[in-house]
């Protein structure tokens, strides 16, 4: 079911590619017509304070997913205050029809760019910090309607709480995975990192990353000894989910960082892989890890035809 794969340097390779990948999605994505901000961010090019919340707004964690007609894009993304540091208080969402000279948010007209929070459209949280929060969204996927979605965490608190989220009505609905989760392992927690697809038959997958629901909240925010992933599978639109255990239990040793295949257009692809983590986080960001990366045959694991 499961084949290892060793990775040297594991976590620089990862986080120098999201980084990239972040800059050219989010920061300056490239237009029709040329090269435009989509929002702005300290690191961009300027930073852009706003009087009413006396903070700079910066932006994390984005993602994209293209539509079906190839000029649809949809992104979601993380939004904190720099005096809050790294804490995410909301999770935005911005959508392209003309790839992406404009955006918008649904049912509503272009809006001016750079956005910021007085424009975005707020998935999960406030347009200016409200107490202590910390939202932490994953990826955003469509359904076979074309529909987003998008997955996110709250990990200011135990239990850590995962939702995935969709737009409905004036504004979004949103489903918590937490239930799903404790019918099966009774004493955890579900949070981010964790991702979401669709297969070509509209099965929706979700992994996500499990965590002793007894450890104090900010002990378990990163690489905690009792992380472990799990997938969630809903053939129901989010209605009820069949739970599945991925990595096997380690108490010293996280499985972390899970990432289910995608396709790379906007054409749904069959059942998909997964790969995670099985390693220490490390002291800090430059030290070298030698991990291994493991992959999940997810159609043998739930016994897909």
């Amino acid at each position: 079911m499961k084949h290892m794969i060793r990775a040297g340097r594991w976590n620089s390779a990862v986080r120098l590619l999201a980084v990239f990948v972040f800059a050219a999605g989010v920061c300056a994505v490239a237009a029709a017509k040329g090269t435009g901000t989509v929002l702005a961010e300290q690191g961009c090019g300027r930073a852009t304070a706003y009087s009413e919340f006396n903070k700079i707004v910066t932006v994390g964690q984005g993602a994209l997913a293209q539509g079906a007609d190839g000029e649809t894009l949809h992104m979601s993304f993380m939004l904190y205050e720099q005096t809050l540091g790294t804490v995410g208080y909301a999770v935005g969402y911005l959508k392209s029809t003309d790839s992406p000279a404009s955006w918008g948010r649904p049912g509503k007209e272009a809006i001016e760019l750079p956005a910021d929070p007085r424009t975005i459209e707020i998935v999960a949280g406030a347009r200016a910090p409200d107490g202590r929060t910390n939202f932490r969204p994953g990826n955003i996927a469509l359904d076979a309607d074309g529909m987003p979605w998008v997955i996110y965490s709250r990990l200011d608190r135990q239990p850590y709480e995962t939702f995935i989220a969709h737009p409905a009505g004036n504004g979004w609905k949103k489903i918590s995975i937490l239930p799903a989760v404790r019918a099966k392992w009774p004493d955890r927690a579900a949070k981010t990192p964790g991702c979401i697809t669709f297969d070509k038959d509209g099965v929706m997958y979700l992994a996500v990353t499990t965590i002793d629901a007894n450890v104090s909240a900010d002990e378990a925010m990163w690489g905690h000894p009792s992380a472990e992933v799990v997938l969630l599978v809903s053939r129901d639109r989010g209605r009820t989910f069949s739970a599945y255990a991925v990595s096997a239990k380690d108490d010293h040793v996280p499985n972390w960082l899970p990432n289910l295949e995608r396709p790379t257009g906007g054409k749904p692809a069959g059942v998909p892989s997964l790969i995670y983590t099985h390693g220490h986080r490390g002291g800090n960001n430059k030290e070298i890890m030698s991990n291994d990366v493991v992959w999940c045959d997810v159609a043998a694991l739930i016994g897909a035809n």
